[in-house]
Formats: structure tokens, sequence, C-alpha cells
């Protein structure tokens, strides 16, 4: 279920998670690019042993490649391994928030995203483009964007699992990247999740 009510950066998730069930919740066809995995996994060092569910596909030489395709279930393990081990006086929706913040800086990091930037400038800019970005580095879930007013984009998330924290982390990291703060409302349309961004 969507959390309830408006969420703005400063306000903090209430609520723990089943980690297992979080995780069965995910297609195995499902894919995430190397480079969302690689830095969660340097983060754990050898700590990743201790994760609660064996990588679906491990990487091949224990290291992850930035540009193959590797199930989204096996990053998702990752990243609630790694926010718990950041943030662990929080609740675990509230760390895997915070850590999906950071997915922005992951992705400029690289040649596609350098060059996605280049042609962005403005948060709404930003946040219009996520459909396409999506494509470049996801396979399975699917965003689609629009703008419904001044300041304000409705994204709807097609075959999205796992943490609704964890989209709106990455919601809030992209347009804070961009020098806005938001407010974001979720919300469920049939099985579509929707994300409603103000700032």
């Amino acid at each position: 279920m969507p959390p309830l009510g408006e969420m703005t950066v400063p306000s903090p998730v209430a609520g723990d998670v089943d980690v297992a069930l979080q995780l069965a919740s995910y297609p195995r066809d499902q894919m995430l690019k190397g480079m969302f995995l690689s830095k969660l996994a340097r983060e754990l060092g050898p700590d990743w042993r201790g994760i609660q569910q064996t990588p679906v596909s491990p990487p091949p030489l224990g290291g992850y490649v930035p540009f193959a395709d590797y199930p989204l279930v096996d990053h998702a393990a990752l990243a609630l391994a790694v926010a718990k081990k950041r943030e662990p006086n929080v609740t675990t929706r509230e760390a895997v928030r915070r850590l999906a913040r950071n997915d922005i800086r992951t992705f400029l990091e690289s040649t596609i995203g350098r060059v996605t930037a280049a042609a962005v400038s403005t948060p709404e800019e930003a946040l219009l483009a996520l459909p396409e970005v999506y494509k470049l580095v996801a396979t399975g879930p699917r965003y689609e964007a629009k703008k419904v007013g001044p300041k304000h984009v409705r994204l709807s998330l097609i075959n999205g699992y796992g943490l609704w924290e964890y989209q709106v982390g990455q919601l809030e990291g992209i347009a804070g990247h961009y020098g806005a703060d938001t407010r974001i409302r979720c919300s469920l349309d049939g099985d579509v999740r929707c994300f409603d961004v103000g700032w």
C-alpha cells in the first residue's frame, strides 16, 4: 500500500518491513544496470555474505559490470542491507528512502548520465525525463510522466515492486539535485503506483 498523506524531505517515514517478504515480491525477470549494484556491494564489503538473500545472479569474478543487467531483486537485497547499515537508528522504510536519494548521483557519474544531464537543468525537466532514463537502466518497471501544473509532475510507475519509499527517495533525490524541496503524494491506480511531485 502507498504511504499515506504528503511526504516532504524532512518528514521521516514510520514502520519497518519484512525483508524476506519484500524480496519475494520481485519478478525475477526485472533487471537493473550494474552501476547501481556495484557501489552498494562495495559499501557492504564483507557484510555482503550476511544479507538476507543469496543473489539470484552473482556477479562473475565478484564485481558488477556497470552496464550489464542484473536482477532487480539483487539490487533490492543490497539496498535494504546498505540502508540499515548506514541508518541503524531509523526505520527500514526511512533508511531505504534516504539511500535512494543517492541514485541520481550514481546515474550522473555514468557516461549516459552526463549526456542526459547536459539536456536537463530544472526539476521539471529531470522528472519528465525519468521515463526515458528508466528505459536505459531498467528492464521491467517503467515510468510515464506528465506535467499537471506549475511545479507539479505526476509520475506513474508500471510494474513497480518493493518499497514505495525507495521510489519516493529517488524522486526526492532527482528534484533535490536541481534545487527543489519536494512534496510527494502517493496513490494507487489499479496496479500502477502514482507519485504526484510538487515543489
